[in-house]
């Protein structure tokens, strides 16, 4: 995994006035474990804690996206601190906090599991470690509402985003902490709707190994999110080596490092394998000079285009 700071990016429009942008941001090696979204969907979301038998809630009807993210140790606090530094960000944003809790507060077992998360291990919940936080902005139509569970294992921090309202329907967005530049992912897609084969450029090999180097770089959440969004389109992954190691050895590992994307999709986003069609070319269409190491990790590589 790589170091990144987080945000989710609120840009969409409804009923052609732009929503104000909500970006929630933290530090620390992460991944994306899981994200999903909804043009339209209903919730219930907790408004007051478990309590005799009983648990208060608003149901929300509007578009929702729910996210699930993995941090490690170097970059997750306790659960106090997490949801501390969110709720700072939220109400910054214009956001109001209706209702928070923490694990027996908020009514332990019962109120966890009346929680619609994503499912384990994507998103883990320790039943006696974790906190709850609903905030709204604006109303009616308007309404904005943002619920946010974080929680600990002994090696991680997780942190789940229910979204539902005009912030709902982007995707999350991914930057470098550095705020260097990163692929232009509608530019990404675009291309690749084209028709146009496209390498995913932040998806790295070591030398030899069909291992993908993988944090949730940002090219593979464009990728894995457009095609939960597509089902009814398929690509094909296509793999490259550099010349290091014998052609017919280099064509194996091609085909190999186009496998384990293809698995590693499957796994983060759910999609049908089916959907995903695998090539290898070994070292027969280098992008750059073979003779540096530069040239060679350029080459170790995988483009993405459509059937």
């Amino acid at each position: 995994m790589r170091n990144f700071l987080y945000g989710i990016t609120a840009l969409a429009g409804l009923c052609g006035q732009a929503a104000l942008a909500l970006d929630l941001a933290f530090e620390g090696n992460f991944a994306l474990t899981q994200h999903e979204s909804a043009a339209f969907a209903s919730q219930n979301l907790p408004t007051g804690p478990y309590a005799a038998g009983r648990l208060e809630f608003q149901t929300v009807d509007a578009p929702l996206a729910r996210s699930a993210y993995r941090i490690d140790a170097g970059g997750a606090q306790n659960t106090f601190g997490m949801i501390s530094a969110l709720r700072a960000q939220i109400t910054a944003a214009g956001f109001d906090v209706a209702f928070e809790c923490a694990d027996d507060h908020c009514g332990g077992f019962d109120f966890r599991y009346a929680l619609n998360l994503l499912p384990e291990p994507d998103m883990h919940v320790d039943l006696g470690d974790f906190r709850y936080l609903l905030a709204q902005r604006g109303g009616g139509a308007a309404q904005e509402t943002v619920a946010l569970v974080v929680s600990r294992s002994p090696k991680y921090g997780f942190v789940h985003v229910t979204r539902m309202g005009a912030s709902a329907l982007p995707d999350p967005k991914l930057t470098e902490a550095t705020k260097s530049p990163v692929v232009a992912q509608p530019a990404l897609i675009a291309a690749l709707s084209r028709g146009q084969p496209v390498v995913l450029p932040d998806v790295a090999f070591a030398s030899g190994k069909p291992d993908l180097t993988l944090g949730a770089t940002p090219s593979l959440s464009a990728l894995g999110q457009w095609l939960q969004a597509n089902p009814d389109r398929a690509i094909t992954l296509i793999g490259h080596t550099d010349t290091s190691g014998s052609a017919a050895a280099n064509m194996a590992l091609s085909q190999a490092r186009a496998r384990a994307l293809r698995d590693w999709l499957t796994a983060q986003f759910g999609v049908d394998p089916a959907r995903i069609f695998t090539v290898g070319r070994g070292a027969d269409a280098p992008l750059a000079d073979n003779a540096t190491a530069q040239g060679r990790a350029q080459n170790r590589r995988i483009e993405v285009a459509l059937r």
